[in-house]
């Protein structure tokens, strides 16, 4: 079941809407600007066509859904003092190997 949607004759998206979706869905909308939807999950038809719009509808929302923006956060003292830490019994372990220590 291949299920076809024209992006550039919706009616119901707006210029900003279809630009989001040129733009996240850009790997499967071919060159007319369709978006193309194929299921082959279920022997049945009906099932199949039932799958290929709840995957439509999701692809829709997982377009439009923001993206929180991330706020950058300094690397804590602790974290900071126990990678040193780390880094210090590293540098023991492999002084320790070298000739002359033995």
């Amino acid at each position: 079941m291949t299920l076809e949607f024209d992006i550039m004759a919706s009616v119901i998206l707006s210029v900003e809407q279809k630009q989001v979706l040129f733009i996240k869905l850009r790997s499967r909308i071919n060159r007319e600007g369709i978006l193309q939807i194929t299921v082959q999950e279920d022997r049945s038809q009906h099932r199949n066509k039932e799958l290929a719009i709840k995957k439509f509808y999701s692809l829709l929302e997982e377009a439009f859904r923001v993206q929180k923006r991330r706020i950058k956060t300094k690397v804590s003292r602790s974290s900071k003092q126990k990678r040193l830490e780390g880094k210090k019994r590293r540098s023991e372990v492999k002084r320790l190997r070298r000739k002359g220590f033995e």
